[in-house]
């Protein structure tokens, strides 16, 4: 992705379907786009094979209520006034939302 990686102390996660990893460092101000919409993040890399971004709690939490239509893999919020709908694609090399 071209982002600044700077060391920070390591920090563990266990995803959903039991995948452990380390970060292997943090990009401030990183600038991510999902589909049409454009987010400047405080990001933590990590080793995460097949998905190419986890949104953390921090952000989550930070665009208030979501809904989540788990069957169809679609997520619903509200960002900058403006509804978003997101849906998990398939792309070569990975899946995001």
């Amino acid at each position: 992705m071209g982002w600044e990686v700077q060391e920070t102390v390591p920090v563990q996660i266990e995803l959903a379907n039991g995948y452990k990893t380390r970060s292997m460092g943090e990009c401030k101000q990183a600038m991510v786009e999902i589909g049409k919409l454009k987010l400047e993040i405080d990001a933590l890399v990590f080793d995460l094979d097949e998905v190419d971004i986890v949104l953390g709690m921090a952000w989550l939490n930070s665009i208030g209520g979501m809904w989540v239509d788990w069957p169809q893999q679609i997520m619903h919020f509200h960002f900058n006034q403006e509804q978003v709908k997101r849906k998990e694609q398939e792309r070569e090399g990975g899946r995001w939302l």
